[in-house]
């Protein structure tokens, strides 16, 4: 069978073929790193290198790579106010009925607050992928039982990029559920959206979410909100 999506998907309707939604790849990372550390005072910075090969990949991941290099930089204009800035550049190839190949210059502004022990939030404008964009990521604690998370990103993506990606960042809590290593958000993983597929998307993603402490249990609740712009398809 065959799912017929409407115009709002695009100038003129598609037909995806469900049968052939699996997406399969064998990837190659390669990373370096550098980091200044407390060498420079309130200066900090890191140098990044990650080149990825995919092989074996099917629909718009055949023959897919990535080469992103970047250098982050932060000035601490005070204990609880960092300013932010990167520069670097990205190499990056997808296949599909509309290939993709992006050589091309990485930038972004910014900045991190700090205001307490329990309230950290970091916002950046840049280009990456190809395109500017805003992001956003936050954490804070109104009440000692209480955890607000909030996060915005965009990009280039596949279900099965995305999925790979959100599984080796994860950290995992005490009873084993995955969670944002950095701000320790509650993590939903990929799919509980539209599915499957071997498609290539511009996917701009929002996520609100609260945790409530008890002396036992923990409960949390969340919302998220995803926009997808279908950028290649695999047939």
């Amino acid at each position: 069978p065959a799912v017929v999506l409407g115009p709002q998907f695009g100038p003129s309707p598609l037909v995806l073929n469900q049968s052939a939604a699996s997406q399969n790849f064998t990837s190659q990372n390669e990373h370096a790193a550098f980091v200044t550390g407390n060498a420079f005072g309130r200066y900090n910075g890191a140098a990044l290198a990650s080149l990825t090969q995919i092989y074996g990949g099917t629909g718009v991941l055949r023959n897919a790579y990535q080469d992103i290099f970047t250098l982050d930089n932060g000035y601490a204009v005070t204990n609880q106010v960092t300013a932010l800035a990167t520069v670097g550049y990205e190499n990056i190839r997808f296949s599909g009925t509309n290939p993709q190949h992006i050589s091309d210059a990485i930038w972004s502004v910014g900045v991190r607050l700090h205001p307490g022990p329990d309230t950290i939030m970091t916002a950046r404008y840049g280009h990456y992928d190809g395109f500017n964009s805003f992001y956003f990521d936050g954490s804070t604690s109104p009440t000692p039982r209480t955890r607000l998370y909030a996060s915005y990103s965009a990009g280039l993506t596949t279900s099965g990029l995305q999925l790979q990606t959100e599984l080796a960042s994860a950290d995992y809590d005490e009873l084993g559920n995955p969670v944002d290593p950095t701000t320790g958000a509650p993590l939903v993983f990929i799919d509980n959206f539209f599915g499957i597929d071997n498609n290539l998307y511009r996917l701009n993603r929002l996520s609100v979410s609260g945790a409530l402490l008890l002396d036992r249990d923990t409960f949390t609740a969340g919302v998220d909100a995803e926009r997808s712009k279908l950028i290649s398809s695999s047939t």
